[in-house]
């Protein structure tokens, strides 16, 4: 059935860390991939950020992230956030650890393992802040070289990961 999901890998990070590597599962057998991100605790405000890595399994840090961000808020207005030629795609999402209920958030990654193509982005996130309201960052992204990407680092502008789940499915 086209659109179904298969999935990959699950990894989950239990001891204090300030990133995740997921690594090996992005391959020539899929196009398309669904990242879920649940079960986010931090030990403080932070911004969630991601890098990609590389057939090497080198991290690719170099200035080829371009990205957008679109945060909507029902006790604020909305923002938007947007860059070019970063180190990292910025604003996944942003988290606390005093005031937020929960976050979760879904990253579909379009054509990482093909060498001949740019790897594109979209992710949509959603959380509530304690005493404000529901916080819903969504944004796109394209990483401008076109290189095998075999998976991705979620790192944080500050603070450490107490608890992260991902998990990676491919788009069939």
């Amino acid at each position: 059935m086209a659109g179904s999901l298969e999935f990959i890998k699950k990894e989950t990070l239990t001891s204090t860390a300030n990133n995740l590597q997921v690594t090996n599962c992005f391959s020539a057998d899929y196009d398309v991939y669904k990242i879920l991100m649940s079960k986010i605790d931090l030990s403080g405000l932070a911004t969630l950020r991601m890098r990609l890595i590389k057939s090497d399994d080198s991290i690719d840090s170099t200035s080829n992230y371009d990205w957008a961000t679109q945060v909507l808020r029902s006790y604020n207005s909305i923002s938007e956030q947007r860059s070019t030629n970063q180190t990292y795609f910025q604003y996944i999402s942003q988290q606390s650890a005093s005031n937020f209920a929960g976050t979760g958030i879904e990253i579909t990654m379009y054509n990482p393992f093909d060498s001949s193509s740019y790897t594109f982005f979209k992710d949509n996130s959603a959380g509530f802040l304690e005493a404000q309201g529901i916080f819903a960052p969504h944004g796109i992204g394209v990483h401008t070289v076109a290189q095998s990407i075999t998976g991705f680092q979620m790192f944080l502008s500050n603070s450490d990961y107490e608890q992260l789940e991902v998990v990676v499915y491919g788009v069939k």
